[in-house]
């Protein structure tokens, strides 16, 4: 349960992150991507009324599915960023159907337990470990996951987690028998995905302590266009659309570039060095 929760918030602060990166205002971009995540979650919840017969097997589908689209969620939204007219519509689509998935899982779980545990157990076992994993994706992802990992690995490794979930719970009942063999090649297929994508050479070179990394710009009056970032430029001809960017990578964490980045916020980009 605690690795559910982990991976339902860390989805959501990585699509705040990156919309706030590449969109910029990030008090706006946060409470909108929170926002629109929640209500999804809520709307999840109420739709799975409707969910019937082999809530396990339901179960397990939901598990793969969510770490499929979580997994996908910042490679395909960096990946797209440069070429579709309407970002947002993209973005809080996706946040939303991720939100909506996220949203069945609770309910869901308190329907497949609640015949091993008695009622108030099961509740406050689920709701325990739901908040704690959520205190644990809070504490690690801005001190551990986005230093060392960056947001589109992070992405793909909780991806893998939640498919992880969906195998354990297929070998955990005794009840998935009929039907073990062919989710496990489902689940197979997942992870394999998954690692594919881990090895591209995109997720490494995104990962913002890579020696050289590739970033969206995006500007109020422009289409958004991309710039090279290295030790070499210090920044120098990245632009600017967010302080957060410019104190992720080691070489753009002096406060001096600190404060060229706001300059460069308010002034519009400067000449790139040569």
């Amino acid at each position: 349960m605690a690795v559910i929760a982990t991976c339902g918030l860390l989805y959501e602060l990585i699509a705040g992150t990156l919309a706030s990166y590449l969109l910029g205002d990030s008090v706006t971009q946060f409470s909108t991507v929170i926002g629109v995540y929640l209500f999804s979650m809520g709307v999840g919840s109420w739709l799975s009324r409707y969910l019937g017969g082999p809530l396990l097997r339901w179960f397990i589908r939901l598990e793969i599915l969510v770490g499929l689209v979580g997994g996908a969620s910042a490679p395909l939204l960096f990946g797209l960023f440069a070429h579709v007219g309407s970002f947002r519509v993209l973005l809080y689509g996706l946040v939303g159907l991720l939100g909506t998935l996220v949203g069945l899982e609770i309910p869901l779980l308190l329907r497949i337990l609640q015949g091993r545990l008695a009622f108030k157990e099961l509740v406050a076992r689920v709701f325990t470990f739901d908040y704690v994993g959520s205190l644990l994706a809070a504490v690690i992802f801005p001190l551990v996951l986005v230093p060392r990992l960056g947001l589109v690995r992070t992405a793909l490794l909780f991806g893998a987690l939640n498919v992880v979930v969906a195998g354990v719970s297929l070998l955990s009942f005794a009840e998935t028998r009929p039907y073990r063999r062919r989710y496990l090649a489902a689940i197979g297929l997942a992870l394999l995905a998954l690692g594919r994508a881990w090895q591209a050479p995109s997720a490494s070179s995104a990962t913002p302590r890579a020696r050289s990394f590739r970033i969206p710009l995006s500007t109020p009056k422009a289409r958004p266009t991309s710039a090279w970032c290295s030790p070499a430029t210090t920044g120098a001809s990245c632009g600017c659309f967010s302080m957060v960017i410019c104190s992720l990578a080691p070489p753009m964490s002096t406060a001096t570039t600190r404060r060229w980045c706001i300059r460069r916020c308010k002034t519009g980009p400067a000449p790139a060095a040569s």
